[in-house]
């Protein structure tokens, strides 16, 4: 049988510790039972992209991707996230890594 919602979330959730305090490979093969193909590089998790500079591209630029959402959806995301919005502030992150939730989108009932 598949495992419950909740089996997947805290496997989900065990992963994310397992790269977060470097031991990538373990994640890997719990990313893998989950089904993942990728993620993110072990440096941006863990925390080492912050410590280390790269000479290649923009500071600071992963990548970007002109036109990959509409205006109406861009412009109101581009106004919630801005570095001057009071979401980071109000939000209080526990942490300046990558930083990650868990949120079923099944409705209360139906879980």
């Amino acid at each position: 049988t598949a495992p419950s919602p909740f089996a997947r979330a805290a496997a989900y959730e065990l992963a994310l510790l397992l790269s977060l305090t470097g031991r990538h490979k373990e994640a890997d093969e719990v990313s893998h039972q989950l089904g993942f193909l990728y993620k993110l590089a072990p440096s941006i998790l863990d925390g080492t992209a912050h410590t280390r500079a790269s000479s290649k591209g923009a500071k600071d630029i992963v990548a970007t991707f002109d036109g990959a959402l509409p205006a109406d959806l861009l412009e109101p995301l581009q106004k919630a996230f801005a570095p001057s919005s009071p979401f980071w502030e109000e939000h209080g992150y526990p942490t300046q890594q990558f930083f990650s939730y868990n949120q079923s989108l099944l409705p209360t009932a139906k879980r």
